[in-house]
């Protein structure tokens, strides 16, 4: 079977690679290991000196290398088409004629791009990382921090960009009361769905997608976190803070809560492997550090590399995964997990299927300060509880993951789409 991943970035080929990316390059990873017939579409790349294990690599352009900034954010907005992306993927569909499109990521490359297999006749399932498609700001969250459950309408106006541009306030209302009809169009030229939790099929059929359009799939085990072995002890009192240096994924929250209990406890600190990613965000963040009186207990180290990421979650006593959003399958959640490691985790999305609390981990209300606090303390009260928890962590990826059990789930969903195809009337040409 010949399989064709389409996705906007890949980790070691492009400079920006997120969760999201890392969880595409573990499916084609995983699908090269079990001798599929894997190719890869995205943006130009970026590295050309990696060598990677697909067989054809493909390239496709887009709107925002002529104009990057306006392109990137009309789509996003307003209007998720690009027409030169579009047709660069068409293209390849149409030479390389593969079983199955397999999506992935395409805020650069816009929605257009879903449609184009089955313009060609070809089945596709699509991988949604985030919510994008019901929400501009991708994470179905208020300018107020509120989880919000209305989806994307007329009132986004008053919660994206609402001090750019004032002046045009109503055009952007009727720009966003019109984006449900538009993006709603390339979401139903896809067969399947993918998704990575239970709480995100639930949260894509509250929003009007059909269920029996919906698979399940979790994320795979990082097999090189779950086959290592611990090379160091966990040190009490270290917190690790892994990602982007944002507001949605709520660092904040894990600084605040410290600052409450560093005083019980001069063995806390935290160290943060952060990719910068909102610069008033990350001078907030250490404003607010140098206030609390946790400049010596809060070192920001950057990002380091998978080797070293294994031993710095292994040898942390907590990895802190403060989510704001409803995100259905955190990367680093589950590297921990599959590490070893006990996670602090809010209890929101995904998180709350993965982590039973108090068991394989710790969970707390996203934005509650005083809970994070709270069961801090549980943690440095008992902390032969928080290695207990990691062991039970591993235990637990490796039974959520199984890689095994997602090749076939996956596997099986492709095959049913190409046999379906296969079947269908074919229509006379008149």
């Amino acid at each position: 079977m010949r399989v064709l991943h389409v996705a906007d970035f890949l980790p070691g080929l492009h400079h920006i690679a997120g969760g999201a990316e890392f969880a595409t390059q573990r499916v084609i990873e995983e699908q090269v290991a079990i001798g599929l017939d894997v190719e890869v579409a995205t943006l130009p790349i970026q590295n050309r000196q990696v060598r990677s294990a697909w067989s054809h690599h493909h390239e496709y352009g887009n709107l925002d290398h002529f104009v990057p900034r306006l392109a990137y954010a009309v789509k996003q907005l307003y209007f998720p088409s690009d027409p030169l992306a579009a047709s660069g993927v068409a293209a390849i569909i149409a030479r390389r004629r593969p079983d199955v499109v397999h999506f992935h990521n395409l805020h650069f490359s816009g929605l257009s791009v879903v449609q184009t297999a089955r313009a060609a006749g070809v089945p596709s399932v699509w991988s949604i990382y985030d919510y994008w498609v019901f929400c501009p700001s991708f994470m179905l969250l208020t300018s107020g921090n509120e989880l919000c459950v209305r989806g994307h309408g007329e009132h986004c106006v008053d919660c994206i960009g609402v001090r750019r541009a004032r002046a045009l306030k109503p055009v952007k209302r009727v720009l966003f009361g019109s984006r449900p009809g538009r993006f709603a169009r390339p979401v139903a030229s896809v067969d399947r769905l993918v998704v990575l939790s239970e709480p995100s099929r639930e949260l894509l059929v509250q929003h009007g997608v059909q269920d029996s359009r919906i698979a399940v799939i979790p994320q795979y085990i990082w097999r090189q976190a779950a086959a290592s072995r611990r090379q160091c002890v966990p040190e009490t009192g270290r917190l690790l803070y892994v990602g982007w240096v944002e507001h949605r994924k709520g660092l904040h929250v894990v600084v605040e809560a410290l600052g409450l209990v560093a005083g019980e406890f001069p063995s806390l600190r935290l160290d943060v492997l952060g990719m910068p990613a909102n610069a008033g965000y990350q001078a907030m963040i250490e404003r607010r550090v140098r206030e609390l009186g946790l400049a010596d207990r809060v070192r920001f180290r950057g990002k380091v590399s998978r080797a070293d990421l294994v031993r710095e979650l292994q040898g942390a006593f907590l990895v802190t995964v403060p989510e704001q959003w409803e995100n259905m399958s955190p990367v680093i959640l589950t590297e921990a997990m599959a590490a070893g490691a006990c996670v602090l985790a809010s209890r929101i999305g995904g998180i709350r299927h993965f982590v039973d609390d108090y068991r394989s981990g710790l969970l707390a209300n996203r934005d509650d300060v005083p809970e994070f606090a709270a069961k801090i303390r549980f943690a440095m009260a008992d902390p032969a509880a928080v290695g207990a928890m990691g062991e039970a962590a591993r235990a637990r990826a490796a039974h959520l993951f199984d890689p095994a059990v997602i090749n076939r789930k996956t596997i099986g969903l492709y095959e049913s789409l190409v046999d379906a195809d296969a079947s269908a009337p074919v229509e006379a040409v008149s």
